[in-house]
């Protein structure tokens, strides 16, 4: 699933059917929203897709949209990639990734405040001069260094 990133996959859920009306694959294909963005797509608001041809590698889509620059409605054609639209279990599964590596990032976030918190104080009871109210850890870390004073056992 490299490069297909979860950011904003909720916006872009389509219905994909054929001309004959059979849906491909299944029900719902979730575009990502940086493909919308590279193919311009990023002012329309997107209702319903038909497929006009289809390669081994993409399908060609004619797109119901509402162009909110000028106010118009319309169709135009498009090419998606299949190796980069979704399925709905792909999509859960790509959020959920997504959602982990977001509470890892505040978890670490946390980790990191609280040592940065633990070092200035540690500077401050020890009358470490250039103290300030938001120095950063490495920062802190030098002027520690320069007074001499261990900090190894923060972690």
């Amino acid at each position: 699933m490299g490069g297909r990133g979860a950011k904003g996959l909720n916006d872009r859920v389509y219905s994909i059917t054929k001309k004959d009306g059979t849906i491909v694959e299944t029900s719902r294909i979730h575009v990502p929203d940086w493909l919308t963005k590279k193919n311009h797509m990023y002012d329309y608001k997107i209702t319903d897709m038909q497929i006009k041809a289809e390669t081994e590698k993409a399908y060609l889509v004619n797109t119901h949209g509402f162009d909110r620059r000028i106010m118009d409605e319309g169709y135009f054609d498009v090419w998606l990639p299949k190796s980069q639209l979704m399925t709905d279990s792909e999509l859960k599964a790509e959020i959920k990734k997504s959602d982990e590596r977001y509470e890892k990032y505040l978890k670490n976030g946390e980790i990191g405040l609280a040592r940065n918190q633990a070092l200035r104080q540690l500077a401050i009871d020890n009358n470490v001069k250039g103290i300030r109210k938001r120095n950063t850890t490495a920062t802190l870390e030098k002027l520690l260094k320069k007074a001499g004073i261990n900090y190894e056992h923060i972690k």
